[in-house]
């Protein structure tokens, strides 16, 4: 089980990460998965490996005050720390495989249609 929450200033109590810090995990979370899996599937031993993620939010656009700027994040930077037994060439082949084979960093990098309905219409 998740705790939702959201920061003060957006009417919360930091009860837990909210949906956009969710989006981060889960990215960071499957694009370290994804290169995990392909690391061990091309025979290079991950000695160790960590992320850290930026987003650019601007809350104008979940608030509604500003119609040309959007709701969500307008850029997401990931900063991978891996420490591996291969060549920095091979990390980067791998890091590129990684993003276009994750599947959350592939919803997020293309559109994506949404539907969203009342239950029960």
């Amino acid at each position: 089980m998740f705790t939702n929450g959201e920061p003060p200033v957006l009417l919360g109590h930091n009860e837990g990460a909210n949906p956009v810090e969710f989006l981060l995990h889960a990215l960071a979370g499957c694009v370290t998965t994804t290169t995990v899996l392909h690391a061990s599937a091309r025979g290079i031993k991950i000695e160790s490996m960590s992320t850290e993620l930026e987003g650019d939010i601007d809350l104008q656009g979940l608030l509604a005050l500003d119609a040309s700027v959007p709701a969500g994040y307008e850029s997401i930077r990931i900063k991978l720390d891996i420490r591996a037994d291969c060549s920095d060439e091979d990390l980067d082949d791998l890091l590129k495989l990684a993003q276009q084979h994750s599947p959350v960093c592939n919803t997020v990098c293309r559109p994506v249609p949404v539907t969203i309905s009342r239950a029960g219409k």
